[in-house]
């Protein structure tokens, strides 16, 4: 049996202190009587707090600079790429919108989303029939250009 008086199993408070462990927080009042109140939660989806408004952000044709893709994935409940940039700046675009740039049909399976490791300037979706869509930094960054009328 370990020397400390209660066999060193069990620790015990000495008198007016509380026991604290992660996720407890102490009492307002100060009352060594008073129990525990579990701390606040944070937000369940902390990355989407991060993420910048994207109409706001994107630049008219022509006008965007370059920062490098630090991260690009697929999002498969919103049917949609996330891609993110060194300067913080973070993108959806719609499956549908690179598959219809890319000239890609809508059966065509995703199999795998992978940034070009040298220049980080694209991305590319490769697809189950092999087919390929590279998306460039511009086609995120920047808004499509106005139709003459």
């Amino acid at each position: 049996m370990k020397s400390g008086g209660s066999g060193g199993r069990f620790w015990k408070p000495s008198a007016g202190t509380l026991p604290r462990w992660p996720g407890m927080r102490w009492p307002d009042n100060g009352d060594p009587g008073t129990k525990l109140s579990p701390a606040p939660r944070k937000s369940p989806n902390r990355a989407a707090d991060r993420v910048k408004s994207v109409t706001a952000t994107k630049e008219p044709f022509g006008r965007a600079s370059f920062s490098p893709m630090r991260r690009a994935c697929y999002l498969a409940r919103q049917d949609a790429f996330e891609v993110e940039f060194a300067d913080g700046l973070c993108f959806r675009e719609s499956h549908k919108a690179i598959r219809h740039a890319n000239h890609i049909g809508m059966n065509d399976k995703l199999v795998s989303v992978a940034v070009d490791p040298e220049l980080r300037s694209h991305f590319v979706a490769i697809y189950a029939s092999r087919a390929q869509a590279k998306v460039s930094w511009l086609f995120i960054r920047e808004n499509a250009p106005q139709q003459a009328a």
